[in-house]
């Protein structure tokens, strides 16, 4: 069900990951995934209000959180 309040949840996880990504990509040591980090991070991006959430976007959404737990683990850092 794509409600609007849905795609407010959707758009407010999309933000946070964003801002989780740059963070943590400043703390990769290696520079060319700092940069492809940084630049998967451009694809995150908010939904319309006449958008519909699928079934596609949060299985997105699920990807990137894993990729964030990948790069805390490869950082050492505590999860």
């Amino acid at each position: 069900d794509s409600t609007p309040s849905l795609r407010e949840f959707y758009n407010d996880k999309i933000n946070e990951l964003k801002s989780t990504l740059i963070e943590n990509s400043k703390q990769i040591k290696d520079k060319v995934t700092q940069i492809k980090i940084e630049e998967v991070s451009k694809y995150l991006v908010e939904l319309d209000k006449t958008d519909k959430v699928g079934n596609d976007n949060l299985v997105d959404l699920l990807q990137y959180y894993e990729l964030i737990q990948e790069i805390k683990v490869a950082n050492a850092v505590q999860v």
